[in-house]
C-alpha cells in the first residue's frame, strides 16, 4: 500500500538567487531574468550575493530558451537528439564522419605558481566506495558524467560516455554486487542541467539503461540526493525538488511518496536531503522546506518532526522557512541525528546545528555561531551561499564528532555546541598555511570508515587525520568545464567555471592556474605571443607582458566576454555578452604602456537581447557582424571613434534565436550564423549578399543548440560547428553535415578553434580535444595500430572510417559495450589477421562509398 503526503505553505518571496528563487518547468526566462536585473541592479554582486550563481544559470539558459522563453528539460531534449541522431548516422553513411579521430588533451591535473589562484581542476558533486575494496571509487560531475578509480585516483575513467552532457547529483553502489550502480542524473545545486532521471547499470557502467524514474522535456526535475535501503538493495528513495520518489523492485518502478506543493508560488518548494537510520532501515530522515519530516515505515509515508525546531514567526504553524537544511547519521550512536539548518532565502549564513538523541523525536539547537557557512576564516561574517552548496556528516565511529563543508571544511568534536568549531580548510591560499588549502564550495562530504571524502568544485579530496591535512585525488578527472579556448602553435589557453584561466602545453596533462574565479575569454596577442588578455566575472580584464599582470580599466561588472584580436590592427574587441556591448580596446603601447582607451560600440539600434557572437570582416575590416540573441546585425565603420552606426539585418526566419556568426575572411559579404534553441530544421544559415538574404543550410542536424561556428580559412566553405552533443562538418562539395566526433564525448562543445592542421574543441565539462581537419576521403585505407597516434583510439564510443575503394583493419579495439566501429568502402572491406573487437562490441560493414 503506498501513501501520499502533500504539503503546503506560504513563502516570503526573496528574489536573491538562492534555492528557493531557482525557475521552475514553464516558467518564463525573460520575465525572470527582468526580475533579477532589477533586484541586483542597486545591490552588492559580490561573495555570497547569489550573483556569480545566477549568472552561471543565466548563461546557461540562454542557449536553450529560444524565442518562447519557456523553461524546459533540456537535457532530456538532448538525450532525445542524441539517441535519435545515433540512429540516423548508423543506417546513412552519408552523415557520417570519415575523417579524424578526437584526442583527450585533458587537462587532467593542474599546479598554481600564483598563490592569489585558488583554482583546481574540475568540479565534482558525489562519491561512492566499493564494498570491500577501498581503492576503487566513483565520483560524479556536474556535466561530465561519472567517473571511477581503482587505484584510489591515481587515474580515472569516465564510465558514462554515451550520456549526452548529463550531470550526476547522486551515486550509490550496491553492497552485495557493485556491479550494480546507480546515478540520479542532473545537477541540482547549480540548477544548470536538469535531471533525465535514475540511471542504472548492472555490469559495472558497461552499459547503462533508464530505471522507471525518467523525465521528458516537460518534466523538469532538480535532483539532489539518492539513497539506498542498507539491508535491501532492491530499495531506494529519490530526492527531487518538488518530489520524493520510492522504489522497492531495483528501479523498475517508483511511487512518489512526498509532494512538497507550494500553493502561491511554485518558484519556492524545495527538498533536499534524506537518511536512513543506522541499523534500522523502517525509519528514515527527509529534510525540505517544511523543516524536517520523518517516516517510520521505510519511507512509505512521512510525518513532520520539528519538535523544538524553529517555526516561522508569520506562521506559527508551519516551521521557519529555510534557505537549505541538510542531515546526517552515525552508526556509532544510531538515536542521534543532527541537522543543519541555513538562514533565510538568499542569506545562506549559519541559522544552527540543531542535535536530537532520539531519533528525532525532538531538536535542540547546538549552535549558531560563528557562521561556518561565509568566507570570512574567522567566520566573522554575515554571507553563504547554501542555496548553492553545502555538506555535512558525522563520524560513523564518534556520533560527537561533526564535520561541515561549505565554502570551508568545519569541525566540532562536541556535537557543535558554542565555542567549539575549527575551522579544517581554507578555500584561499593567501591565509598561509595554518590551515591546508582545499577549494571552495562543498558539495559532498563522506565518512567512508574513518576516511574523510570531500567533493568541491575544485576536485576530490580526502582526510585520514579527521581533517588536520588533505590530499588531493582529483588527478585524471578530465571533467573541467571550458567557457573559451584559444591555440598558440602547441599551447592553450582558457577560461573555466570555478577553476579560473588556465594554460598549458598540448601533450601535457597538467594545467597551469594563472587566475582564479570563473574565467572566460582568453587571447594570445596576434604579433606578440609574450602578451597575452584574460577575463573573469567582475570586470577583470588583464593584460599579461612575461611575468607582470596588469588589471586593465574595464566597464563595470559583466558575464563571460569574450575576446578577439582586430583583423588588420593591434587593437581587440571585448565582446560582453550580458552587457549587450562590443568595446573595441586600442592599446597605447604594446610593449611598454599598460594603458587602454576603450570605445563602446553599442547604441540603441544594436537590438535586445544578449550579445552571443560577432566576427570582422578580413578583406573589409570596417565590416563587423553582431548575432545577439534576437537579431543579427551589421556595421561598415567598427572603426568609428564614436559608436558606430548598425543596421539590423534581415531575419533569416522566424522563431529562432541566435548564437554565434562567423564571416569569410576572403570576402566580407559572405556570413554563416547558427541558431541555439530547440526549434528544429533552423540551426545554420548562410548568406552571400552582407546578410540581406539567407539560405537554410541546416540539413539533417539534430535538434540540438548550435554554439559555435569556425570557417577554414582557405576557401571551400569547410564549416564546423559546436553543439551540445559534439561536432559537426560540412563544405560545399558536401550535401548534408557529417558528425564530425569520432570518439569525442556526447558533450557540449563551447568554443572551437582551427589551426592548419587540427581542430580543437574546448568542451564545457571533458577538457580540451583535438582532431586532425576533415579531408578528402582516401581511395584505399589501411587501419592498423601502427598508423593510429591517438591514445584513446580504442575505448568506447563510434569510429567510423571509410575509403572510395577499398579498406583494410588489423586493428584491436579493446573496449566492448559501447564500442561501435563502421567500416565503408565501395569495393571491399578486408579485416585481416590481427584485427579484434570485444565480445559485446559493435562492428558494421558496408560496401558504400565516401561521403564526400
Amino acid at each position: 500500500m503506498k501513501a501520499k503526503l502533500i504539503l503546503g505553505l506560504v513563502f516570503i518571496v526573496n528574489l536573491a538567487f538562492s534555492q528557493d528563487r531557482k525557475p521552475v518547468l514553464g516558467a518564463d526566462f525573460n520575465k525572470y531574468v527582468a526580475e533579477m536585473e532589477a533586484y541586483y541592479a542597486n545591490r552588492d554582486k559580490g561573495r555570497g550575493s547569489g550573483y556569480k550563481q545566477y549568472m552561471r544559470w543565466h548563461h546557461e539558459m540562454a542557449t536553450k530558451v529560444g524565442v518562447s522563453g519557456l523553461i524546459k528539460n533540456f537535457e532530456a531534449l538532448n538525450q532525445t537528439a542524441y539517441d535519435k541522431s545515433k540512429v540516423i548516422f548508423s543506417k546513412n553513411t552519408k552523415v557520417q564522419a570519415t575523417h579524424g579521430l578526437w584526442e583527450d588533451l585533458g587537462p587532467s591535473d593542474y599546479y598554481s605558481s600564483d598563490a592569489a589562484s585558488n583554482s583546481s581542476l574540475c568540479r565534482t558533486t558525489c562519491i561512492a566506495f566499493h564494498p570491500t575494496n577501498a581503492n576503487i571509487l566513483w565520483v560524479g560531475t556536474p556535466v561530465g558524467g561519472l567517473w571511477k578509480t581503482t587505484d584510489h585516483g591515481g587515474s580515472w575513467n569516465c564510465i558514462t560516455n554515451d550520456f549526452a552532457s548529463i550531470g550526476i547529483s547522486d551515486v550509490v553502489v550496491n553492497q552485495t554486487n557493485p556491479n550494480i550502480i546507480y546515478v540520479l542524473t542532473g545537477d541540482g545545486d547549480s540548477g544548470q542541467t536538469s535531471s533525465i532521471g535514475v540511471m542504472k547499470t548492472i555490469d559495472g557502467g558497461l552499459t547503462w539503461k533508464n530505471t522507471g524514474l525518467n523525465f521528458t522535456p516537460d518534466q523538469n526535475k532538480n535532483p539532489f540526493s539518492l539513497k539506498m535501503n542498507p539491508v535491501n538493495p532492491d530499495i531506494l528513495i529519490a530526492v527531487f525538488r518538488q518530489n520524493v520518489y520510492r522504489t522497492s523492485n531495483a528501479g523498475d518502478t517508483w511511487i512518489p511518496v512526498v509532494t512538497i506543493s507550494d500553493i502561491t508560488d511554485p518558484i519556492e518548494e524545495w527538498a533536499w536531503d534524506l537518511e536512513y537510520k543506522p541499523g534500522d532501515p523502517s525509519i528514515v530522515y527527509l529534510v525540505c522546506s517544511l523543516g524536517i519530516l520523518k517516516s517510520i515505515d521505510g519511507g512509505l509515508s512521512f510525518s513532520p518532526s520539528n519538535s523544538g525546531f524553529p517555526t516561522d514567526p508569520s506562521h506559527p504553524t508551519n516551521p521557519k522557512n529555510w534557505d537549505r537544511l541538510s542531515v546526517s547519521v552515525s552508526a556509532a550512536t544510531p538515536n542521534v541525528v543532527y541537522v543543519l539548518a541555513s538562514g533565510v532565502p538568499g542569506s545562506g549564513i549559519f541559522s544552527g546545528l540543531f542535535k536530537s538523541t532520539d531519533s528525532g523525536a525532538t531538536w535542540i539547537r547546538m549552535s549558531n555561531s560563528p557562521n561556518i557557512l561565509g568566507y570570512d576564516n574567522g567566520g566573522n561574517d554575515a554571507k553563504g551561499q547554501t542555496g548553492y552548496n553545502v555538506s555535512m556528516d558525522v563520524n560513523p565511529g564518534n556520533a560527537n564528532q561533526v564535520f561541515v563543508g561549505s565554502i570551508n571544511c568545519w569541525k566540532s568534536d562536541v556535537s557543535g555546541a558554542t565555542g567549539t568549531w575549527s575551522r579544517e580548510t581554507n578555500y584561499n591560499r593567501t591565509f598561509g598555511a595554518v590551515d591546508p588549502f582545499v577549494h571552495a564550495d562543498w558539495h559532498n562530504i563522506k565518512f567512508k570508515g574513518a576516511r574523510l571524502y570531500a567533493c568541491t568544485d575544485g576536485g576530490v579530496y580526502f582526510t585520514d587525520d579527521f581533517g588536520n591535512s588533505w590530499s588531493d585525488i582529483s588527478s585524471g578527472l578530465g571533467a573541467t568545464q571550458f567557457y573559451n579556448i584559444d591555440i598558440l602553435g602547441a599551447n592553450y589557453i582558457g577560461g573555466t567555471q570555478d577553476n579560473g584561466t588556465n594554460e598549458g602545453t598540448i601533450g601535457n596533462p597538467q594545467m597551469h592556474n594563472i587566475e582564479a574565479g570563473d574565467g572566460f575569454g582568453a587571447i594570445w596577442h596576434k604579433t606578440n605571443s609574450n602578451i597575452k588578455f584574460i577575463t573573469t566575472q567582475n570586470s577583470i580584464t588583464r593584460r599579461q607582458d612575461g611575468n607582470n599582470w596588469t588589471l586593465i580599466s574595464g566597464d563595470g561588472q559583466f558575464w563571460n566576454c569574450t575576446l578577439k584580436n582586430a583583423t588588420n590592427t593591434n587593437q581587440i574587441f571585448f565582446g560582453i555578452q550580458d552587457k549587450t556591448k562590443l568595446i573595441r580596446a586600442n592599446p597605447i603601447n604594446d610593449v611598454t604602456i599598460n594603458m587602454y582607451s576603450f570605445y563602446n560600440c553599442n547604441n540603441s539600434t544594436l537590438g535586445s537581447g544578449q550579445l552571443m557572437g560577432y566576427s570582422q570582416g578580413t578583406n573589409n575590416p570596417s565590416v563587423m557582424y553582431v548575432a545577439h540573441f534576437y537579431n543579427i546585425l551589421k556595421t561598415t565603420d567598427i572603426y568609428n571613434a564614436t559608436p558606430s552606426s548598425w543596421t539590423v539585418l534581415p531575419q533569416p526566419s522566424t522563431g529562432i534565436t541566435y548564437d554565434d556568426i562567423i564571416v569569410d575572411p576572403a570576402n566580407s559579404q559572405r556570413v554563416w550564423v547558427v541558431c541555439n534553441a530547440y526549434v528544429a530544421g533552423k540551426k545554420v544559415y548562410k548568406s552571400i549578399d552582407g546578410g540581406n538574404t539567407w539560405e537554410n543550410i541546416s540539413g539533417t542536424l539534430p535538434n540540438v543548440p548550435i554554439l559555435t561556428i569556425e570557417l577554414v580559412e582557405t576557401g571551400g566553405d569547410k564549416l564546423y560547428i559546436g553543439t551540445s552533443i559534439g561536432i559537426f562538418y560540412r563544405s560545399s562539395i558536401m550535401a548534408d553535415w557529417v558528425y564530425y566526433s569520432n570518439a569525442l564525448p556526447n558533450v557540449k562543445v563551447e568554443d572551437i578553434k582551427l589551426t592548419s592542421t587540427h581542430i580543437y574543441a574546448g568542451t564545457f565539462g571533458r577538457g580540451i580535444w583535438r582532431s586532425e581537419l576533415y579531408s578528402s576521403c582516401p581511395p584505399t585505407l589501411a587501419l592498423t595500430p601502427a598508423n593510429e597516434t591517438v591514445t584513446n583510439i580504442f575505448a568506447p564510443g563510434t569510429q567510423v572510417h571509410s575509403a572510395g575503394v577499398s579498406l583494410t583493419s588489423t586493428r584491436q579495439y579493446t573496449g566492448s559495450v559501447g564500442t561501435n566501429i563502421n567500416y565503408n568502402a565501395t569495393n571491399f572491406v578486408d579485416l585481416k589477421e590481427g584485427f579484434e573487437i570485444k565480445k559485446d562490441g559493435y562492428l558494421e560493414v558496408k560496401n558504400k562509398g565516401c561521403p564526400d
